[in-house]
């Protein structure tokens, strides 16, 4: 709410400058590439709370407001702020580097963090309003978001609504919600939490069951294939093995 809060006050300062017509303020906020190869790198602060037209901001105080509070309780009140702040300075970076010598406006990267953050966490839940016009899971709106933010970046199509800042938000919610344990394992996590997982099985067996379930198959093995055979796992099995055997026999 504190984000938001602060987006719209400065959406409403910002229909006054329309209203009055007054550029001159907007204009040193604004992330450019003249205003930034001046020195002027407090754009990559100030550019998301400027927006287009009242569309553009209303667009993304929505999306902050009704996904980001599904998933502010979940990951708690620093990392969602965390989050946005993260995604609109990276994504302001991403914009001026894709986009140099475009001008760029609003809190895009970091609505699309949220977003694709809300898709990691509940995948198979439906995102906010698509459900006026289907049932749409997160996870593929989030597909279709990041295809479209790279397919105007490569061809230079919504620069202003920052489609590289909004391809960097999408990158970064998702990074950040698999930081925090979200999501479905990769192979190699899932290889690391099996091992870490026999290891606790292994523990809490007596040496009896150690042997039987574990040692047996390996000495059947040497006794048809030799001792050569054996891999080192098999070898650190033996090992952790007569650990436990000789703890035991002690008195």
């Amino acid at each position: 709410m504190l984000f938001t809060t602060m987006m719209g006050s400065w959406g409403a300062a910002q229909m006054v400058f329309w209203a009055f017509g007054v550029g001159a303020l907007r204009d040193t906020l604004v992330l450019d590439g003249l205003g930034m190869r001046a020195g002027e790198y407090w754009r990559l602060l100030t550019f998301q709370l400027l927006h287009t037209n009242l569309v553009h901001l209303a667009a993304n105080i929505l999306v902050l407001i009704f996904v980001g509070r599904e998933i502010e309780p979940i990951i708690g009140r620093r990392h969602f702020l965390g989050l946005c702040l993260a995604a609109n300075f990276f994504g302001g970076i991403a914009c001026w580097l894709a986009l140099p010598d475009l001008t760029v406006f609003g809190a895009s990267a970091a609505a699309a963090a949220v977003l694709t953050a809300y898709a990691v966490i509940l995948p198979e839940m439906d995102a906010f309003l698509f459900g006026l016009l289907g049932r749409f899971r997160a996870k593929h709106i989030v597909w279709a978001l990041a295809a479209l933010a790279l397919f105007g970046t490569i061809v230079q199509v919504g620069g202003i609504y920052g489609a590289p800042g909004v391809l960097a938000g999408c990158a970064i919610g998702w990074a950040w919600a698999r930081a925090l344990g979200f999501g479905r394992p990769f192979h190699f996590q899932l290889r690391r939490i099996e091992k870490r997982n026999t290891e606790v099985r292994w523990l809490h067996m007596s040496a009896e069951e150690f042997v039987n379930q574990e040692m047996d198959p390996i000495l059947e093995k040497i006794s048809r294939e030799g001792i050569a055979s054996l891999t080192r796992d098999e070898r650190r099995i033996l090992e952790l093995g007569s650990k436990k055997i000789a703890a035991e026999s002690e008195p």
